[in-house]
């Protein structure tokens, strides 16, 4: 799949412009993947991806996380907004990663 990815040149640097431009993107797993400068896969393959993140992400054999997490959105945004009658929005979720992404 990375290598379908790198292919696709004009896409990475359409995503890479807007982004520079000040676009806003809302990217979480693989299209966080995406976002950052290469992903390196099990076989030590790299391929580069859109270079927004200035970061490498490396896919794994096995999974390094799993079990649940819980957020709360304390203010305004275009993902999750609150309301008027609330002052948080939570939710827990599950999560199973075959990925280490890059501390930033």
């Amino acid at each position: 799949m990375a290598e379908k990815l790198e292919r696709n040149k004009s896409f990475r640097k359409a995503v890479l412009e807007y982004v520079e431009r000040g676009g806003r993107v809302y990217a979480e797993c693989g299209g966080f993947m995406y976002m950052t400068s290469s992903i390196i896969v099990i076989d030590s393959s790299e391929y580069e991806m859109a270079g927004a993140i200035d970061a490498v992400t490396y896919v794994l054999e096995r999974p390094v996380g799993k079990g649940y997490t819980w957020g709360a959105v304390v203010g305004e945004t275009p993902v999750a907004p609150t309301t008027p009658f609330s002052k948080a929005t939570s939710s827990t979720t599950q999560e199973w990663h075959l990925e280490r992404k890059p501390s930033l």
